[in-house]
């Protein structure tokens, strides 16, 4: 999926970023005085920010300020390459989502749809900047895994708050009960060893296996760097 197309236009008397014209004279009101706009037929425009560009590959959050009386929606392009050229990501952003993902990559572009119905479309202020550092060690203690939501083969780590992303998490396994290994040919059929696993570091998701490849349940003590919540504040993508 390439960048979509632009359809704004920036009005430089005004200082604010309108739609193209898709109207023709007959859409012009009869005298000047009730003209009040070269484009009166727009109820909607996108609009693209500048390039995003991170010095290497990272998982972080992304703010974006826009003063508008329309409504404001935006699609998130991230990309390893910087081609957008179909391999990137693109994540969707609509009024009033909260818990949303962090976003992965190296170059990014934020895409603004404007939309009005009731008048003309118009964004009067539109910023973006990414937040790299923003970033919360969280550490748990003595956590049964089998407590945890999910199944045995990916538990869902509780951070105790919403979480847009995980950048590293360490796992150290305290306890085990003892379990006979499946399928597994030694002198030792039964163990106590559970290697960790991160099933989806993004989606903070764990496993603990055994030698046989087997997961299984145990205690753990877990420290993590977690990014914070990213929501929709009006037509404003903050982090909380």
């Amino acid at each position: 999926m390439a960048l979509p197309t632009v359809t704004g236009i920036i009005n430089h008397l005004n200082n604010t970023i309108e739609p193209q014209n898709t109207g023709d004279w007959t859409d012009l009101g009869a005298t000047w005085a009730t003209s009040e706009t070269w484009n009166p037929t727009a109820t909607s425009f996108v609009w693209i920010s500048e390039l995003i560009e991170l010095a290497s590959s990272q998982t972080v959050n992304i703010v974006v300020e826009a003063q508008s009386d329309s409504t404001v929606e935006y699609d998130v392009y991230a990309s390893d390459t910087g081609y957008f050229a179909g391999e990137e990501t693109v994540t969707s952003i609509s009024a009033g989502d909260t818990g949303i993902d962090a976003f992965s990559g190296r170059w990014f572009f934020v895409v603004a749809t404007v939309t009005n119905t009731n008048s003309l479309p118009v964004l009067e202020n539109f910023v973006t900047r990414t937040q790299v550092n923003k970033s919360t060690k969280i550490k748990l203690a003595d956590i049964d895994t089998s407590t945890l939501g999910g199944t045995v083969n990916a538990r869902e780590l509780d951070f105790g708050r919403i979480a847009s992303g995980v950048r590293n998490i360490q796992i150290t396994v305290k306890e085990v009960s003892d379990f006979t290994l499946e399928s597994y040919v030694t002198d030792y059929p039964n163990s106590t060893t559970l290697i960790p696993r991160i099933v989806s570091k993004t989606g903070g998701t764990i496993a603990l296996v055994g030698l046989d490849n087997v997961p299984r349940d145990g205690i753990i003590d877990v420290v993590a760097e977690i990014l914070p919540e990213q929501y929709m504040d009006g037509n404003n993508l903050r982090v909380r």
